[in-house]
């Protein structure tokens, strides 16, 4: 019963957060806090089931509704690198902190989904996927900044869950001895 509790405030807190950062951003179509929240909602219960395979079904499905449920940009390519700049104004601009974390973070459970030797190459072409998709819809701008971010934030991941690894068996190996 704890469990659903904890749940329910989480998808609460998410749709609060998710409300208040497409408020923020103002680039996205009516009503698609609601449409991320049920995604979420039902990414997190399948995770639960222990159906993975619906679970990243549903975390495929968020990504794409966040990055095309959008109204259409003045300019849909932009191959500046205007990063540094951001770095000058995140603590005063919402919008550039939003979009810089918010980068970071979105491709980050494709290497929960995908285990194996493989999961890099399909978080950078799935990362590189909807990239092009923003592109040719005309729903998102083809970014390298977003790029940038969006495998910055995979290989930190990777990084993590690699010293994980090492000092959950360096850790194990101690207690044996």
């Amino acid at each position: 019963m704890a469990k659903y509790f904890f749940w329910f405030i989480a998808i609460v807190l998410f749709y609060v957060l998710i409300n208040e950062i497409t408020g923020i951003l103002n680039i996205f179509y009516p009503k698609v806090e609601i449409l991320l929240t049920v995604l979420f909602a039902a990414m997190i219960i399948a995770l639960d089931l222990n159906k993975t395979y619906l679970s990243f079904g549903c975390y495929l499905a968020f990504i794409a509704v966040f990055l095309l449920f959008r109204r259409r940009p003045e300019n849909n390519f932009n191959f500046e690198f205007y990063l540094w700049k951001w770095f000058k104004i995140i603590k005063s601009n919402r919008t550039v902190f939003i979009n810089i974390f918010g980068n970071l973070l979105l491709f980050i459970p494709v290497l929960f989904y995908v285990k194996g030797r493989y999961n890099l190459a399909i978080a950078f072409g799935l990362i590189f996927l909807f990239e092009i998709l923003q592109f040719i819809t005309w729903r998102g701008v083809f970014d390298i900044v977003d790029i940038f971010l969006n495998a910055s934030g995979v290989i930190i991941a990777k990084i993590i869950g690699l010293l994980n690894v090492f000092f959950r068996a360096n850790n194990h190996e101690r207690r044996a001895v």
